[in-house]
């Protein structure tokens, strides 16, 4: 049986969670080291998620937002721009 991916039902590209990190990050003018020191992680941890090279759990990814004070919404709305690939699926269509 064919694996089918959520992306490809819904036509929209997989989300980039390392530049979205990378992105929060950089917004609020934290070292890689500064967030891991407060998630409780390696700096070469917090590096391969930023590189996605591990996938990001969903407790780590609420973990992070808790960190940064956002919900989960706002992470991907924000961060991942999920709004934006909703609008531009919808003006496709």
């Amino acid at each position: 049986m064919k694996e089918v991916s959520i992306n490809s039902l819904t036509g929209m590209r997989q989300p980039d969670i390392g530049l979205a990190l990378r992105k929060i990050r950089l917004h609020h003018e934290y070292s890689q080291q500064f967030v891991a020191d407060h998630l409780k992680i390696s700096r070469n941890t917090y590096l391969d998620w930023e590189r996605n090279r591990f996938n990001l759990s969903f407790k780590n990814c609420l973990l992070i937002c808790s960190f940064y004070g956002i919900t989960l919404s706002q992470f991907a709305m924000e961060y991942l721009e999920v709004d934006k690939q909703l609008k531009q699926k919808k003006k496709s269509a």
